[in-house]
């Protein structure tokens, strides 16, 4: 408890540009609430296929800091020699608060870090430039929601469970869990068929969008080419503006740019009480305080004047006589942008998380919602007037100046969060093909979706592999044992000797304990055959789209082998998906067959048969799967 205390006090202190623009970074919305409940929330985190992993109970606070930490903490434990990728909706804060207090140690070498892509428009540029996942490798197409759809449906419980106990509480949401769990892995098949399915599509509909578009591009003129070779736009010059522009962002003077936005907010704001004080019939106490007002601002402006540096904003491309027009678009523009973000978080509660369902705010809280939407909508308009009065003036002294786009009400309201409009190169580096041109903006995020989309592709390969190893080495140990029970073998009874001996199956005569054995072997068995029964309409044709890999023959013919015993098992009219029904999931199909046939079968799926080979990954990923291999050496009675 001190540590944590600790690690709170510690993250106070530290302050990362995104940390004001998310509730999770300085969460005191409920705090009013925190003394009447000793449970105020749950904090969880899943894999990547939306499986629920672990659970902290937040007692007495809001959402802080130790909790991610703590969770995180458990998984390297857990996992000594494992690289992970953490999304988290404030990932920038939480990687800055873990390497400027050094929680982990020299564990935090296996970390990376992200956000989120559902809250990602709240980050600034610079901050997605090196967390948002679509636009750094290692990634894929991975946006970090599991969380959202886990909470979507968990979000049933908060009504009934507000007026229980603690125990009642903790169990509901374990059972519901649970729940959740087993329909991914089991009941849907959604861990292997329809996620990786869908993944798959999106990755490849992905790919042949960004080639499309890509080949567009690259049969237009880069006008930023040698004029002497005039040339088409490359592949190499986007990766060299993608360089630059990542250069930039994470070596630039964030400090200077904000006091340069501070003085166009200044130089507007003059301006405004300037305009107001002229049409307003004076009296001497009037003209006084418009005098005492306007030498103030003009005070700050000098001020900041001087934080900047008396060299020009943008020395060779704003001239004096023009920074202070250039100013106030700059200011109007960030300003414009932190409306425009205010709105869609407001907008925010009416997204359906689950496609289907609608939001849960009911009547009541739709009406406020709606109020507040107009209040925003009503401050947006302001700021849009605002931003084109100070372009179009901009615009009209300096008319050879490049011209920025105006703003339109009605489109921003449509407008995502990441539109080219929202560049604001032409403010800090007006010579730049990165910051100025449409064409090698576009290119770059093309080239780089279509690079993490192709990364997508390798990663869903390696999966169903090793999703496939997985399920034929549990074939390999479950078959056999269930095949020797069934035929009474006295080396199955040998190898369940330790299941046999503990002290819970000691009360009960040997035929009963061989019983509860064949209930759970079955069970167990029930499980397997559905999945790669259900695994079989999907992975086929996830494999040949994947590949090919080195060893997929050798893969496929383990699984063929397997579906087909399955299949004849179902022919015979065994197979039995009752569970505990032992006696006819394997059954006596295996009279007809003669000695040397039973002995191959044995021979053939015996844990002595050479290991399934690894996957390779042509080097691009290390990620060996432990768990893989821990199956193929695992005992019987582990099952148990």
């Amino acid at each position: 408890m001190i540590t944590c205390q600790a690690t709170d006090e510690d993250a106070a202190a530290i302050k990362t540009s995104c940390s004001d623009a998310h509730k999770a970074a300085n969460d005191v919305r409920n705090s009013i609430l925190w003394d009447k409940f000793d449970d105020t929330g749950l904090f969880g985190s899943c894999c990547r296929h939306d499986i629920p992993l672990k659970y902290n109970n937040i007692e007495q606070t809001g959402e802080k800091l130790f909790y991610p930490v703590s969770i995180i903490n458990h998984l390297l434990k857990v996992f000594p020699s494992k690289r992970f990728g953490i999304l988290y909706d404030i990932g920038c804060h939480l990687d800055a608060h873990i390497q400027k207090r050094n929680l982990l140690g020299n564990d935090s070498n296996r970390l990376i870090f992200g956000t989120s892509v559902f809250h990602a428009y709240v980050h600034n540029w610079d901050c997605q430039i090196q967390y948002n996942p679509h636009y750094n490798s290692h990634w894929g197409l991975a946006d970090g929601e599991g969380m959202e759809w886990l909470w979507s449906h968990l979000a049933e419980l908060v009504g009934p469970l507000q007026n229980t106990t603690r125990l009642h509480r903790l169990q509901a949401i374990a059972l519901q869990s649970d729940y959740y769990t087993e329909k991914l892995q089991y009941t849907s098949g959604k861990l292997l068929g329809n996620w990786l399915e869908r993944r798959l599509a999106q990755a490849q509909s992905t790919i042949m969008e960004c080639e499309f578009k890509l080949s567009h591009i690259y049969n237009q003129i880069n006008p930023f080419a040698n004029e002497d070779a005039p040339e088409n736009y490359t592949q190499a010059f986007f990766e060299t503006q993608w360089i630059s522009e990542r250069s930039y962002y994470l070596n630039r003077d964030r400090l200077k740019e904000e006091q340069k936005i501070e003085l166009g907010r200044l130089l507007s704001l003059e301006e405004d009480l300037t305009a107001a004080w002229e049409g307003v019939s004076r009296t001497p106490e009037d003209t006084l305080a418009q005098v005492t007002s306007i030498a103030d601002i003009q005070s700050q402006i000098e001020q900041q004047r001087q934080r900047i540096g008396q060299r020009p904003v943008m020395e060779g491309f704003i001239s004096k006589d023009q920074e202070k027009l250039f100013l106030k678009v700059w200011w109007a523009k960030t300003e414009l942008r932190r409306k425009h973000l205010a709105l869609l978080e407001e907008k925010r509660p009416l997204d359906a998380v689950r496609t289907g369902t609608q939001t849960k705010l009911g009547t009541n809280g739709k009406e406020r919602l709606v109020i507040s939407i107009r209040k925003r909508a009503t401050s947006l308009q302001t700021v849009v007037n605002t931003y084109n009065k100070h372009l179009d003036a901009f615009h009209h002294e300096f008319p050879d100046r490049p011209t920025l786009q105006k703003a339109v009400y009605d489109t921003l309201l449509q407008m995502p969060s990441d539109d080219p409009f929202w560049n604001n190169g032409i403010f800090t580096n007006p010579e730049e093909p990165w910051a100025i041109d449409p064409d090698t903006q576009d290119g770059m995020r093309l080239l780089a979706r279509l690079t993490w989309s192709r990364e997508e592709v390798q990663r869903i390969g390696r999966e169903v592999r090793r999703a496939m190893g997985w399920l034929i080495t549990e074939h390999k140990r479950v078959i056999p044992l269930m095949f020797g029970l069934t035929s009474q073998m006295d080396w199955a009874t040998h190898s369940l000797q330790s299941v046999l001996n503990d002290p819970i199956l000691q009360t009960l005569s040997f035929e009963d304990q061989v019983g509860s054995i064949k209930s759970i072997l079955h069970n167990h068995f029930i499980k397997l055959t559905s999945l790669q029964l259900q695994w079989n309409l999907k992975v086929l044709p996830i494999l040949a789209q994947t590949g090919p890999y080195q060893q997929d023959n050798q893969l496929m013919r383990y699984w063929n082998e397997q579906i087909t015993r399955l299949t004849y098992l179902s022919q015979c009219g065994y197979l039995s998906m009752i569970a505990g029904d032992f006696d006819n999931a394997i059954g006596d199909c295996w009279k007809n067959l003669d000695d040397l046939e039973i002995q191959n079968f044995i021979a053939q799926n015996s844990n002595n048969t050479p290991p399934l080979p690894n996957i390779e990954n042509d080097g691009s990923d290390s990620d060996d799967d432990e768990f893989h291999r821990a199956l193929e050496e695992d005992q019987n009675d582990v099952l148990f």
